[in-house]
């Protein structure tokens, strides 16, 4: 074996390494990276086979302390912000749904976290009457993305009640979008904090 012959195996096991080396560093990045479609249609998926007696339930009660709910059925207490909470493999969802007393409007905030706890989707969906756009009820809906530790938007649509979309919305009076909190990790949420010992269960 001469040395032209040694030197052309050499290069050939290195350019074979290579390109072993950048396939796993892309599948890798593949991994890591899920864009937000994904996790929307993992949320879609989860949220439309799971029930209430599936998920862990709480409230927030006027004094800011947060209480379980063991039995919905029996549920009869008056509350603040009304909670939901699905762990999967794939994914952490928190979901918050303050009380609506006058019952025009119905507001509910997702939160949507990786195995991790860091958030990677927030669905903000508000129903509402008195809306000057519709005589029933109008729902919007957006779905924010997070790139670089911070909320984008990445769709909205708004619809009436028999689902058709509102094309024009200059007259439309929005009374309900109220304030809600971001929460970009899962484990600095208030009622995760309290009561991880069962959410990890």
């Amino acid at each position: 074996m001469n040395k032209h012959t040694n030197i052309k195996r050499f290069l050939i096991s290195g350019l074979i390494s290579l390109f072993i080396f950048v396939g796993c560093k892309s599948e890798n990045g593949r991994k890591q990276t899920i864009g937000w479609q994904t996790y929307k249609n993992i949320t879609d998926s989860i949220l439309h086979s799971i029930s209430d007696q599936d998920m862990k339930l709480f409230i927030k009660q006027e004094n800011e302390t947060y209480k379980q709910v063991i039995d919905i059925t029996e549920f009869d207490e008056s509350y603040m912000t009304f909670i939901k909470v699905v762990v999967t493999s794939e994914v952490k969802i928190y979901i918050e749904e303050p009380y609506s007393e006058s019952g025009d409007w119905i507001n509910e905030y997702v939160y949507v976290f990786n195995q991790s706890g860091k958030l990677k989707l927030f669905i903000r969906k508000s129903s509402f009457f008195n809306s000057n756009c519709s005589d029933g009820a109008v729902t919007e809906k957006e779905i924010f993305a997070v790139e670089d530790g911070e909320l984008m938007k990445e769709s909205y649509e708004i619809f009436d009640e028999n689902k058709i979309a509102i094309k024009d919305t200059t007259n439309c009076i929005f009374n309900y979008r109220f304030k809600y909190p971001v929460y970009m990790d899962y484990f600095e949420i208030p009622v995760v904090e309290k009561y991880n010992n069962i959410l990890s269960r």
